[in-house]
């Protein structure tokens, strides 16, 4: 399986070389010389990028030590209104790969994943999608990663910790590395405000760190039936956004054949304000079902600085908490109490295509205390294509 990865990772290296290469010598007879515009002008967009992170344990954990991993995104989004003349139409296809171990389980035992790229080494076409808008209505249909849609936070992008992404109180959060499928209706009620309602297969997101479908889980869509319900307003101008949202998943969770009862509800609050375009701030929380989730109870706050440095060069600090408060109830880990925290400074830095960014975070009670405190470093190395 490795090598085949490996193999793959280099087939597309060789793809996109060749495609820019041949692109821009055609392009260049004609009055268009870049490949992205030359797309774009018959309504397609092209997205692309290749990432590399190189995780470590500076001290406590499991054990101190090193591990990589990349992972490899690309898609093309394309539009109705020019390719077929009408308009509201959008048509997403995404493939990514993905190769490297899980540092938390290999060297910090921390359970929020201090990495968010972590996932089993896989190949797949990740997203597909149909999106249209009608008025103020719209719609999306397909396998879906819910973290531009609904159930996210603008200014925790950067984090690298998952948890800012996907709420552990929402379990089976469709995201990376496991869109699934579903669809999503939105609807506008004015410029600033907007509910959302969402229906999605609540089984495939939960063992995303330990079993993709390469295709989606269709199966039993009704059965693992997980909705997601938001309301969404913004204030001051745009500056300010508060999202609040109800979900409930159908799908039954077997804790180590003590016991099985379906997930059920949840809830979570995120809400941002963005300080004069430079100083932008985040809270989020969550709580869900203690009878079936590890961490029923979630907190997470940040501020993002943007343009930390007057420089040509985009330049943004970033700085996180996220804690998960574990649950009591569940009888495979009973005795387990308290929270497991983690305090991160991440400094992003883009010039051109090129992105470098250094991570640090400092692991309160990894794995609900059964490790020391960890340290530990991400660097992201990444090229927009």
């Amino acid at each position: 399986m490795e090598n085949s990865i490996k193999s793959t990772y280099r087939t597309i290296y060789s793809i996109i070389f060749c495609f820019n290469s041949l692109f821009s010598d055609s392009l260049q007879k004609g009055a268009d010389k870049d490949f992205r515009q030359g797309l774009k002008n018959q309504g397609i967009d092209f997205i692309g990028s290749i990432s590399y992170h190189f995780d470590a344990n500076l001290a406590g954990g499991i054990k101190t030590g090193v591990v990589n991993q990349g992972l490899i995104d690309l898609g093309l989004l394309f539009h109705s209104e020019k390719i077929l003349k009408y308009p509201g139409g959008e048509l997403f296809v995404n493939f990514e790969a993905h190769e490297g171990k899980n540092p938390s389980t290999e060297l910090t035992g921390d359970l929020l994943i201090f990495d968010g790229m972590t996932a089993p080494n896989f190949v797949q076409l990740s997203e597909y999608w149909y999106k249209q808008k009608i008025n103020k209505f719209s719609f999306k249909f397909g396998r879906i990663n819910c973290s531009y849609d609904i159930g996210f936070t603008e200014n925790a992008r950067l984090l690298i910790n998952n948890a800012y992404e996907a709420d552990r109180t929402i379990k089976g959060y469709p995201t990376y590395p496991a869109p699934v499928p579903g669809i999503i209706f939105r609807y506008d009620w004015t410029e600033n405000f907007n509910t959302k309602l969402g229906f999605f297969n609540g089984r495939e997101g939960i063992n995303s760190l330990v079993e993709l479908y390469p295709f989606g889980l269709w199966s039993n869509f009704f059965q693992d039936l997980l909705i997601m319900a938001e309301i969404e307003g913004h204030f001051d101008n745009r500056q300010g956004r508060i999202a609040a949202g109800i979900t409930h998943n159908r799908t039954l969770n077997v804790v180590r054949d003590v016991f099985e009862e379906r997930i059920g509800y949840s809830g979570y609050l995120i809400g941002e304000y963005n300080f004069y375009e430079k100083y932008c701030c985040f809270l989020q929380g969550g709580i869900g079902n203690p009878r079936t989730v590890l961490f029923p109870y979630y907190l997470g706050a940040g501020v993002q600085i943007n343009q930390l440095l007057p420089v040509d060069l985009t330049n943004i600090l970033v700085l996180g908490g996220t804690s998960g408060f574990f649950t009591p109830k569940l009888p495979v880990i009973f005795g387990i109490t308290g929270a497991e925290i983690s305090l991160e400074a991440t400094y992003y830095l883009e010039y051109l295509d090129f992105v470098i960014q250094p991570d640090f975070q400092y692991i309160i009670r990894p794995g609900g205390g059964p490790y020391p405190n960890a340290f530990v470093f991400v660097l992201n190395l990444g090229i927009n294509l």
